[in-house]
């Protein structure tokens, strides 16, 4: 669909290579996790940036089996929202708040401690992230 709205378009993607030369590169990682994909685990996304000449203007990470969305611009800041399929629910803006500190940060991990091996959950409970 891209490349039909915009064929002047360079592509670059893991799993097929790069395509075409432009002022204008897609940069595609179709199915980022992809073990969970496989496994038939809702944790996979398509990942999409968008750089213009030499500069990255947009980032996208799209999860369709969780119906979410996260993206930014540099001149419009961070955003989530659902997948177009869920278009009356509205985007909301990603924010940093003050006086946050890294003591009251949660940290996520993946695959979700449920499905981690006995070694990785060992190494998961005993590692000090601060």
């Amino acid at each position: 669909m891209i490349r039909q709205e915009h064929p002047e378009d360079a592509f670059i993607g893991e799993e097929f290579g790069a395509h075409g030369h432009g002022r204008r590169r897609w940069i595609i990682d179709a199915i980022d996790g992809t073990a969970s994909f496989l496994a038939g685990e809702p944790e996979w996304s398509t990942l999409i940036a968008v750089e213009e000449d030499g500069r990255v203007t947009l980032g996208m990470v799209s999860a369709p089996a969780l119906g979410r969305r996260w993206w930014a611009r540099p001149d419009s800041g961070s955003w989530t929202g659902p997948c177009p399929s869920e278009p009356a629910v509205p985007a909301h803006r990603l924010v940093l708040t003050d006086g946050g500190s890294v003591h009251n940060a949660a940290v996520g991990i993946w695959p979700p401690p449920s499905r981690l091996n006995r070694q990785d959950s060992s190494f998961v409970a005993t590692t000090s992230w601060a």
